[in-house]
């Protein structure tokens, strides 16, 4: 969807039911990475050359996405977002591994996107009606954002981190007020 309404660079992805795992499907050479399309935390993300019996478990019943390997420092970041106002963003980097995950021990620290970047998110926001998600980027080896994807059900732990005096909480809750009071 982002790829037809907006310039944005996305990362190319595959998508596929529960059924359509296989071994055959995992041999794909442009494709290394698997995602569980219903997990959370990079717990239900594997590299497509770990075993098959590793990663048909660890997708449990969920359908997944397959995507290629980004090249780069093994940095993301996450654009908080409540209504159509950036809260802030996040840089998480793997200490090893391809994963940046916070819960997997992923280093974090406050990232000033830059005007470029800006408009970047500012055209995925102006795409969609959001409550409060993270925007997912890929920092690809060139240090430019790829879209990845946005969590709809974002945590805030590492937000809070990062921005101790902006309450999350308190903003979600005053663009939920405006929502019912435009209503």
């Amino acid at each position: 969807y982002i790829r037809n309404h907006t310039k944005v660079p996305v990362i190319p992805t595959k998508c596929y039911a529960r059924e359509q795992l296989s071994e055959e499907l995992l041999q794909q050479q442009d494709f290394q990475v698997i995602k569980a399309v219903e997990g959370h935390g990079g717990k239900q993300v594997f590299l497509t050359s770990e075993s098959y019996e590793t990663i048909k478990h660890g997708l449990g019943q969920s359908n997944f996405i397959l995507q290629p390997l980004i090249q780069g420092e093994g940095k993301d970041i996450r654009v908080y977002v409540i209504g159509n106002r950036m809260m802030g963003a996040v840089e998480r980097k793997a200490n090893s591994g391809f994963k940046s995950n916070f819960s997997l021990g992923g280093a974090i620290r406050p990232y000033e996107l830059n005007d470029r970047e800006r408009a970047q998110v500012q055209e995925i926001i102006d795409v969609f009606s959001f409550g409060m998600v993270g925007i997912d980027f890929i920092v690809d080896e060139d240090g430019k954002l790829l879209f990845n994807e946005i969590e709809d059900v974002v945590g805030a732990r590492m937000f809070y981190q990062c921005y101790p005096n902006i309450n999350l909480l308190r903003e979600y809750f005053r663009h939920v007020l405006s929502c019912i009071v435009t209503r």
